[in-house]
């Protein structure tokens, strides 16, 4: 019997907030990998919409929640542990994607759990966006976002963190990963 996993090819796109996650999602959802069956709609701050699998979504703010920290991902942290709790809901979530010949997803707050996808799909891409930290700070402040707004170091602080998340990762897997500037 063949693995499903081996035929299938996993594209995982992460990024800091703001950085053009969304952007690069709803082109690689237009180029037909399947994204997600249940999407993140638009809001004002995004309104052609997210293109972010609310599953995936789901299970990253349960995580994030369950270590007592905010679910929208503003941690200084580059790895948050998943506990044995979740690890079944993750196998949960591949499994239920995985004969789908290409699929993958978007969400910011992957980039704090790059190692553990990385061990669960080890056939997995990974397309890492980044922006100018002044651009993406001023678009958390533009949005209004209080965490910011009451700690304007903060949003440097994250993005520092969740930029040296992401080249610790294609330091170490540079074979699997794209590491491209929103602007290109």
């Amino acid at each position: 019997m063949t693995n499903p996993l081996a035929a299938s090819k996993t594209l995982i796109i992460t990024g800091m907030h703001r950085s053009g996650t969304s952007l690069t999602a709803s082109l690689v959802h237009r180029a037909n990998v399947d994204m997600g069956e249940n999407l993140l709609g638009e809001n004002l701050s995004n309104p052609r919409g997210h293109f972010e699998d609310l599953d995936f979504l789901k299970f990253h703010e349960d995580v994030l929640q369950s270590h007592g920290l905010g679910t929208e991902g503003w941690v200084l942290q580059q790895q948050i542990p998943v506990t044995e709790l979740f690890l079944k809901q993750a196998r949960t979530l591949i499994h239920q994607r995985q004969f789908k010949p290409i699929w993958g997803w978007k969400d910011p707050r992957t980039t704090l759990f790059l190692d553990f996808w990385q061990k669960l799909l080890p056939q997995a891409h990974f397309l890492f966006i980044y922006r100018n930290p002044w651009e993406v700070i001023d678009s958390l402040y533009r949005r209004g976002d209080p965490s910011f707004t009451n700690n304007p170091y903060l949003a440097l602080q994250v993005w520092i963190n969740y930029n040296q998340a992401i080249i610790n990762f294609y330091d170490r897997h540079y074979e699997k990963c794209i590491l491209l500037n929103v602007n290109s």
